[in-house]
């Protein structure tokens, strides 16, 4: 890979490649003006700050009987019982370890929306994202499919490359998107001697996933990303 070119991020707003621009201090802030900007955070957010201690998970025993609950440090309080109970998690998604994890410390499954944990897939409905409070988490973030599906990704792979130069981006094997790119990916498998990753375009935990031996292996009813495997790259 050729290194990238010194005015290859001038284009960004806001990027500067000198030290210090003119009239702007560029040093990183005191910890005197971090306090001070989270005092400000604070006294506008007012009743809906909400400062929660993190949870700290502790590793899912992998032999012998599960270890006694273990009351975590953030805890979240039931509005209608007026008590203390332990956290809260919703999962949503087919997912033993995640369970066993959550409930080995010492937090506890709900079906409704007191969760200070919810674990789902990544088609979260907008209601689910506006009706959080500020101590709840969940594990994807609006628009995150653009980054963890694969088809995604590289579309914009690709069109960062048109921008700035395929030079400065040669570090992602060849790969295609099925079956949109089905004439480019076998003109490329008949004149190269590339060995092939087939990967699902939006599945999880490696399912799907398999080396290409033959094409009459490759189903085209669905989305596949196609990629060049790294060892055979010439």
């Amino acid at each position: 890979m050729q290194p990238a070119e010194s005015n290859l991020w001038s284009p960004v707003p806001g990027y500067s490649t000198e030290d210090e621009e003119e009239g702007q201090d560029t040093g990183e802030p005191s910890q005197n003006d971090i306090e001070e900007r989270l005092g400000e955070v604070h006294a506008a957010l007012g009743l809906r700050f909400t400062d929660r201690p993190l949870i700290q998970f502790q590793a899912v025993p992998m032999a012998g009987g599960r270890n006694p609950a273990v009351v975590a440090a953030s805890q979240t309080q039931s509005a209608s019982r007026g008590r203390w109970t332990a956290p809260l998690f919703h999962l949503h998604s087919d997912a033993p370890m995640l369970r066993e994890t959550f409930l080995s410390n010492g937090m506890m499954p709900t079906n409704q929306s007191d969760f200070a944990l919810h674990w789902s897939g990544p088609n979260i409905k907008d209601s689910v994202y506006q009706s959080m409070n500020e101590w709840q988490r969940i594990n994807h973030f609006p628009g995150s499919t653009e980054l963890t599906r694969k088809d995604r990704l590289w579309h914009h792979f690709v069109e960062m490359a048109n921008s700035y130069g395929s030079g400065c981006f040669d570090f992602v094997p060849e790969s295609y998107v099925l079956p949109e790119q089905v004439d480019d990916f076998l003109a490329c498998y008949e004149r190269t001697k590339y060995s092939w990753i087939v990967k699902p375009n939006a599945s999880s935990r490696g399912r799907g996933i398999f080396m290409l031996r033959d094409l009459s292996e490759l189903p085209l009813r669905r989305r596949w990303w196609c990629l060049a495997t790294l060892t055979t790259l010439c």
